[in-house]
Formats: C-alpha cells, structure tokens, sequence
C-alpha cells in the first residue's frame, strides 16, 4: 500500500507520512541491522565464492557467472532470495540480473518489491532504451535538470541517443558525467570489479544536535573526531598526507526557514538549514598521529573562522592514505621543495635554455633573479622584478595541490540571504580562491617544463611532449574550483557578478606572479576561462 502511494526507499520520514498517513514507523535497531547483514553477506559469499563487491549494509553486487552456467541465471537469483529469507529470519530481498553492473542495478529496480528480474542478452536494448533518465545511476538532482534545460528535453536513454547529441550532453553534464550518461544509453558500464576496493580516507563527524557555546567547545570537538580518525587509521594500519575539515554552518534566517516548513525540518533533521563548509590541507609528512592530525584540523577551523554558536556539525577526515610500513620508508621527507628545485634548475644552463624559448615576445617575457639556497634546509628565494603583489611566503614551498584543494569550498548557500557580511565573505573567498588556484597552476606547468628540460631526452621526444598539451593538462586543474565559484557568483550578482569574476580571472594572466608565463600557458588559462563563461551563460 505504501509504495502505491509513492513511498520510495530513501524518503525522509516527514513526506512519506504526508503520502501515506497509516504508514506503520519502526524504531532504530542498528544492532539488528548490523546482524542480518552479516547473514545476507554469507550467502552470497557463498553462492559466488566470495567475489561480491559491497555497497551497503544491504545491498552488493555478486558475480553469478560460473554458477549461472551450471543452472541459470534466474534459478540462482530465485536460490539467493530463498536462502537469505531463510538465514535473516524472514528478511525479503530483490535480485536483478544483467551483462554488467549497470544492468543489473536497472533490473533490480523492476525487481521491487520482493521480487526477481533478469535481463537477458537479446533483451538487453530494448530494456536499456525504455529506462529514464533518472534512473541511471550517478545522475542527481543538478543533472537532471540541465538534462531539462537542453534545446531538446531527454526522459529516457532512448531520448539520448536519439533526440540530442553526444556533444550537448557532454556540454550540458561535462565530459565525464556525459561521457557516462552516453555509455549507459549504450548498455556500456566499464567499471572495474574490484572486490575489496582500496580505502582511500578515514574519518569521522557528527551533526546531528551539536551545538558550540565557545571556540574551545568546538576545538574540544575537533581534537576528539582527529582521536577517534587517528585510532582508526592506527588500527588499519594506515597513514595519510592530507587532512580535511568539515562544518556545518547554520544560516542567519535558519530559524525563520525551520519555522512552519515540514521540507526544512525533514530535510535537515539534527542540524537545521546549513552551509557546509570544507577545507583541506596538505600535512607535513604522511602520518596517523593524534597530535599532527588534530593540530592541522584546529588550524583549517581557525582559517574558516565560523563564529561556534553558528556550528551545527563538524568532521574531520583524512585521506591519500598508504600503509604504515610503506609509509615509514617512504623518501619524501628527504626530497627537496618545489622552490629549491625551481632554484637549482635556474642555475643550470640546460635548464634555462628550456624555461627561456617561445618567451621572445615582450608582453610574455619576465626576467627573474634568483639565488641558490646554501643548503636543502634553506628556502631559495624567488623575486619578480617589479612584482609589488607577489606572493612570497611559504606557500611556495608547499605542493601545488595544497593551494588548490584548500580553497575548494562547498558553499551551498542560500538564494535568499541578503546578510551584507556573508556577501563580503563569499566574494574574498572567491578572489582568494581564484588567485590560489592560478598560483597552482602556472607553478605545476612551470614544474613541467623544469622536468622536461631536466631529462636526456631526444629532440623528437621533447618536440611530442609540447608544452600547449602540458598547459592544457596543469589548467584543466584548476577548471573545477573556478568553475564551482563561478556558479556561486552567477547566482549572487547574475550576469554581472559573473562577468567581473571571469574578468579578474583573466586579468592574472598579465598580473607579476610567482614565476614567468609563457604564451601557451596564458591561451590556455584564457581558453578554459572562455569555455567557463560559454557553460554558464
């Protein structure tokens, strides 16, 4: 009766209830959960060998193949339904059976409730043709409706293939998330089968009733979760290069928006209406320790600069994890700055024989004087002649990453905030994240070059290794936090609020930097700048 009525897996409470008054609530039992899982894995770890790729407390991809050829497909999605009935106590379950993940998932949804679907190989594109749009899976909310925006609008994957074409799609979605809503319209799912993926970060948050009466209450806070991150990666014997923070940060009309709105209260149960915030930071030297964990999550906290009575959530994770063991015989920590090798490479002709060619032209040309460090310890300085806003602190002798992902911030903000503080806030945000993301990328390419120059490489490998391809690959960096700012720009100030950020952002290109641009460096960054602007308008 529930579904009938249009209660869907993954409804919030609030609006199922508004669907379907008679709907019958149970309480929380993670302990129960946690268990029936256990049980639901163990067959299919059985059935299939053990090769089962899991997704989550319930739900996993399980290759059938060997066991399909002995009986079929649908005797054995029959046999895992009887069998994790049978060990979970009366627990139901649906299987969908396809070629590949894509399929399958499809077919698991024409399986609901309670049920089993196959999708054999004959049938395969007519079944792939009749799915919506937004059924593939990986398409939210943000997508769909650009799909909606297109000249012509696409309900199924059939509308796809056959009412738009491949380059609107990759216009409108970009080329990754294009590129896969295209193969899925074909039936083409390349994901790997990996069935015990690689970790790739450890952490923990909370936010749900948290509340901050002072910044050592939030500070306390942080150094727990990096406690709890720290005892995690110990145990898993893991170590990781990067640590993130993330606040939930309430906005200034939250309690007018929760006031009389069942959306807000449902959608933002435990912590209100937000902002989430996250800022990320490169660490010294991979690590699990408390101490170097907790004492960069307090500076990314103190950096934010959110008042703790606005905090409504925190979390700190850590992630480029490596092994302990590998970790601890890594050599980076020996391995020069990227400003010292910028310093050495200067004092080698061949070096600056590289740096130097297709800079003849005045407008691009810089003229840079630099002294050798005495020592690894020792800082090469770097100076622009006439360079009055140059950046020249230590954040040229961090990774180029850092600058990037520290300002990538995910500023879900509110179309209908008129606070005059948080409008000056965001716009410095967006300046200083622009100049940042610049920085990166002219001192990736800049590292380029030193690296091409620096290898013995003959004159046919330097002339295919061009240095249009390396400006293209070290801006396209970049492309992401600008074009994240950008959005935000656009829907704060419009068109105009857009124009004058891409206008400084082009504007840098004859701005003194840290280190000279060469012209392929500057089409680039001007290119993807155009192409930005052309997205969004």
């Amino acid at each position: 009766m529930a579904r009938a009525r249009g209660v869907q897996a993954g409804m919030d409470v609030a609006t199922a209830l508004l669907a379907c008054p008679e709907l019958a609530l149970a309480p929380y039992d993670f302990e129960s959960y946690a268990l029936r899982a256990l049980e639901m894995y163990d067959v299919l770890f059985d059935i299939s060998h053990g090769n089962v790729v899991g997704v989550s407390v319930d739900e996993a991809y399980v290759d059938i193949t060997s066991a399909s050829e002995e009986r079929g497909a649908r005797e054995v999605a029959e046999e895992i339904r009887r069998r994790v009935f049978a060990a979970t106590g009366g627990c139901a379950c649906s299987v969908g059976v396809g070629r590949n993940r894509l399929i399958a998932r499809l077919a698991t949804k024409r399986a609901k409730p309670d049920g089993a679907f196959v999708v054999a190989k004959e049938d395969e594109e007519a079944f792939v043709m009749g799915t919506r749009v937004k059924d593939v899976p990986g398409l939210g909310e943000s997508a769909l409706e650009k799909l909606k925006a297109l000249p012509t609008p696409v309900e199924s994957l059939r509308d796809v293939l056959e009412k738009v074409s491949a380059s609107d799609v990759k216009r409108a979605l970009g080329e990754k998330l294009g590129g896969k809503l295209l193969d899925a319209a074909r039936g083409i799912d390349n994901t790997p089968w990996v069935v015990r993926p690689e970790r790739k970060s450890v952490g923990a948050q909370m936010s749900w009733g948290v509340r901050c009466a002072s910044t050592e209450v939030a500070e306390e806070f942080v150094r727990q979760l990096a406690v709890d991150v720290s005892s995690r990666m110990q145990k898993l014997s893991k170590m990781g290069a990067s640590v993130n923070l993330k606040i939930w940060r309430a906005l200034p009309n939250a309690a007018e928006l929760m006031r009389g709105n069942d959306r807000y209260h449902a959608g933002f149960a435990g912590h209100g209406p937000c902002d989430v915030l996250s800022r990320s930071k490169v660490m010294l030297k991979s690590t699990n320790d408390t101490e170097a964990i907790s004492k960069d999550a307090l500076s990314l906290l103190r950096e934010l600069r959110v008042a703790p009575e606005e905090i409504r959530g925190l979390g700190v994770m850590v992630n480029k994890l490596e092994d302990a063991a590998a970790a601890a015989k890594s050599p980076g920590a020996n391995q020069p700055t990227i400003a010292q090798m910028f310093a050495r490479g200067r004092a080698q002709e061949s070096v600056r024989t590289a740096l130097d060619e297709d800079l003849e032209e005045p407008w691009v040309k810089r003229r840079l004087h630099t002294r050798i460090a005495a020592s690894d310890e020792e800082l090469a300085e770097t100076e622009t002649e006439g360079d009055s806003d140059a950046d020249a602190d230590a954040d040229a002798d961090v990774d180029f990453t850092q600058s990037l992902t520290q300002n990538n911030q995910d500023w879900n903000v509110f179309h209908n905030s008129q606070d005059l503080a948080l409008d000056e806030e965001l716009a410095l945000d967006d300046e200083r994240s622009l100049r940042s993301a610049y920085q990166s990328a002219v001192r990736c390419f800049a590292w380029n070059r030193y690296e091409l120059a620096r290898l013995n490489i003959s004159k046919r490998r330097r002339d295919t290794l061009s240095e249009d391809i390396h400006a293209k690959k070290t801006v396209a960096r970049s492309v992401e936090v600008i074009t994240s700012h950008a959005k935000r720009r656009f829907e704060r100030g419009g068109a105009a609020g857009l124009r004058a950020f891409l206008d400084s952002a082009r504007a840098l290109c004859r701005a003194q930097e840290i280190i000279d641009v060469n012209a392929d460096f500057i089409f680039a960054w001007l290119g993807a700048i155009d192409d930005i602007e052309r997205s969004l308008t």
